[in-house]
């Protein structure tokens, strides 16, 4: 999922602060969701600022640096052959 820009997150907050709009409201005005507005009051009320958390990480790769290179190994050898081939069998 994509990060919001810093520009639209601040936005959303004045609007908040500065309006009688409901959460609501607001999500529908910028084109965000009712969980991104409420989410980003929430860090707010948390922080005192609307800055993105940092990336988190994400899923662990499922094959180690090894089989990487010998998947990368095998990817070189296979495209030898098929450029071999494609040289002998011509148009």
């Amino acid at each position: 999922m994509k990060t919001y820009s810093l520009d639209l997150r601040e936005k959303v907050l004045l609007a908040y602060q500065n309006n009688d709009l409901s959460e609501r409201e607001i999500a529908r005005l910028f084109g965000v969701s009712l969980s991104f507005v409420r989410d980003l009051l929430k860090l707010y009320r948390e922080t005192g600022h609307v800055d993105p958390k940092p990336h988190a990480g994400g899923t662990a790769a499922s094959m180690g640096h090894t089989c990487w290179f010998c998947a990368s190994a095998w990817i070189d050898v296979r495209m030898r052959r098929w450029r071999s081939y494609a040289r002998t069998t011509g148009p």
